[in-house]
């Protein structure tokens, strides 16, 4: 009965495995090779902190597991049990170098969040834009230059002699949130490149 659920050879070597037979062990290993080569290469990209070789590793080693679950008797083909445990492995590991850290409060909240900026929100203007250019663009995306939506360009960047301020400097100084603020950039930026596509490499 069992054979239809596993081939003769496979049930001599998971027997062998779990006998503590080291050959049989690396024969069965080597057998769903391919398998693990598979995902590997499908969750490599997930995680650039990770070698290869390291996903390998980790897959095989989820043979290993298979092979000690693996209950012939309860009608579970061997290789859909190899499948699950390899996938689910190597998945895992590449997918720990995506995951948040856990906070036991809001990430806002804490007091050494105002004096981080993030990098994935880091805009430029390019110095080298005429001066005239760059006032007509701050005048006519923000009304006027004195306007707060202007001044808060100004610090961000450095312009007209302002001081380049971080993020959470300018919202200290104009009593707004982290994401204000960047909501203001966003948009500045957003509305300067509609309104003067061809400045699209210097805002």
């Amino acid at each position: 009965m069992t054979a239809s659920f596993v081939s003769a050879s496979d049930l001599d070597l998971i027997k062998g495995a779990k006998a503590g037979c080291r050959r049989s062990s690396d024969q069965l290993v080597l057998k769903y090779e391919r398998l693990i080569h598979k995902f590997a290469h499908k969750y490599s990209w997930m995680a650039p902190r990770h070698s290869y070789e390291d996903l390998v590793q980790e897959g095989r080693i989820a043979v290993y597991g298979a092979m000690q679950k693996f209950e012939p008797e309860r009608g579970l083909q061997f290789f859909t049990l190899v499948f699950h445990h390899v996938r689910g492995a190597v998945q895992s590991l590449a997918r720990k170098e995506n995951r948040h850290p856990k906070f036991t409060s809001s990430y806002e909240s804490l007091k050494r969040s105002k004096k981080l900026e993030d990098p994935s929100q880091t805009y430029e203007i390019r110095m080298d834009l005429p001066e005239g250019k760059l006032y007509e663009i701050i005048v006519k995306v923000c009304g006027d230059i004195q306007s707060k939506r202007a001044q808060i360009i100004c610090d961000k960047f450095g312009l007209f002699g302002h001081t380049e301020l971080r993020t959470c400097e300018i919202a200290d100084k104009y009593n707004l949130s982290k994401q204000a603020v960047h909501s203001y950039v966003v948009k500045f930026m957003a509305k300067a490149r509609k309104l003067y596509p061809e400045l699209e490499a210097y805002v």
